[in-house]
């Protein structure tokens, strides 16, 4: 009897896992899909977020009075 019952119990328990694998293997797969979204999302904001501050930078050095320009370099304000 005892026998019996464990045989059941390991036979319920590996029919409720072979029913779950798949659903754990879509939910790994859904997630690793997610995250390679965000990757490429992080890396536009990055790219942005670095456009921002170097915009900031031109800006809080035009709108410095005591900024003085001298020398030859070129085209580049900032050198």
């Amino acid at each position: 009897m005892i026998a019996e019952a464990d045989a059941y119990k390991a036979k319920t328990v590996a029919n409720a896992q072979k029913e779950v694998a798949g659903m754990v293997a879509e939910a790994v797969q859904l997630e690793g899909s997610a995250e390679a979204k965000l990757q490429k999302g992080f890396a536009a904001k990055r790219a942005h977020d670095e456009i921002m501050r170097k915009i900031d930078a031109v800006n809080a050095f035009a709108n410095n009075n005591k900024s003085v320009i001298f020398g030859d370099q070129g085209n580049n304000l900032m050198a």
